[in-house]
């Protein structure tokens, strides 16, 4: 990079960008630089809000407790079964 820019062949034309720029000129559509609005607007759009859905490997269960183990969990307060 530095033996082209040396011999002048990698430079940019800052002076035209910046007179773009200075004139409101929006950059010429890329195709190979999609426009990132569209692109993150489609993401969020197959987004889904809330919990992800479980993937079937749990399995709800009942036990039977001593009474007195029942009423420690009761006594931490509201909420305790969660």
């Amino acid at each position: 990079m530095r033996v082209a820019r040396a011999r002048g062949e990698s430079r940019s034309h800052w002076d035209d960008v910046r007179r773009k720029i200075r004139e409101g000129v929006e950059p010429e559509a890329d195709p190979d630089a999609p426009d990132a609005t569209a692109l993150l607007q489609e993401e969020i759009a197959h987004r889904r809000a809330g919990r992800p859905a479980g993937n079937g490997n749990k399995e709800q269960v009942s036990i039977r407790l001593d009474q007195n183990i029942v009423a420690a969990f009761r006594a931490t307060g509201k909420g305790w079964p969660r």
